[in-house]
């Protein structure tokens, strides 16, 4: 491999016994108790290969699943017959979390990586929002965090601009591994084609190679099989007025227990 480049392991998670709780420490202090909370809905830890369909569009909404190894996206057949992708989640993500108020799965869930994965039921969340004020205030702002990121990608697919909306998700990309993962500085290991990465992006793949050669040629990125590498971060988000919505952030307001 080029020596630019390096091999990481994408292991976040080996700090505690909770993916979940990995992410949520890395907003807030959480305690040994509240931990152990978390650390009950991934006692057991399975391995999924690439390509597997996690969850069904249209299935009654039994289980939630924290991903601890890995990327999927969240996916739906357009009428036209095109893919969107709404989501790709990441290590310390939760599979299926925009289901928790619905009878039915909203979206098909796919594996893009060898995953590894901690599948519950849905209800077993009601012990640790019982038993946790803490946690259950950290997952609402988890929920808010995920807002903000979708707005801004709503504003940005507003605009007839592929550089903007292809910078915003490698940005948004970058922001949401760095927080799970200190190896991660400017690069990082994509396993989404570009066809994927045109279908959240709202691009055609012929659209998204084209704009990344550009973004290339301007010298704000750099590319090495499926690993990028971000060459002037400043400047790519001066394209979109990037704003981590994982940074600047006040919990000041959450409860001890």
């Amino acid at each position: 491999m080029d020596k630019n480049y390096h091999s990481f392991d994408d292991q976040p998670c080996l700090e505690t016994n909770t993916c979940l709780g990995a992410k949520l420490l890395r907003l807030a202090p959480i305690n040994n108790r509240q931990e152990a909370l978390l650390a009950r809905l991934e006692e057991n830890v399975t391995s999924v290969p690439a390509g597997t369909l996690l969850l069904n569009e249209g299935e009654p909404v039994r289980d939630l699943i924290i991903l601890n190894e890995g990327w999927v996206s969240c996916r739906k057949q357009l009428p036209d017959g095109r893919m969107s992708i709404s989501q790709i989640l990441h290590p310390g993500d939760i599979v299926g979390f925009e289901n928790l108020a619905f009878k039915q799965v909203k979206n098909n869930c796919l594996a893009e990586s060898n995953l590894k994965v901690c599948r519950f039921p849905r209800e077993h969340l009601n012990n640790v929002f019982n038993e946790s004020p803490r946690i259950s205030a950290l997952m609402m702002a988890l929920g808010a965090i995920e807002q903000a990121i979708i707005s801004d990608r709503v504003m940005i697919s507003r605009r007839n601009d592929g550089e903007a909306r292809l910078a915003l998700f490698l940005l948004q990309t970058l922001a949401r591994l760095r927080l799970m993962n200190d190896q991660i500085y400017d690069q990082f290991h994509c396993p989404l084609r570009q066809q994927q990465i045109g279908d959240a992006t709202g691009l055609t793949s012929v659209h998204v190679s084209r704009t990344l050669g550009r973004l290339e040629d301007r010298g704000l990125l750099a590319r090495r099989g499926q690993f990028i590498r971000i060459l002037d971060e400043k400047k790519l988000a001066e394209l979109v007025d990037f704003n981590d919505r994982y940074q600047q952030l006040d919990f000041s307001w959450l409860p001890e227990d």
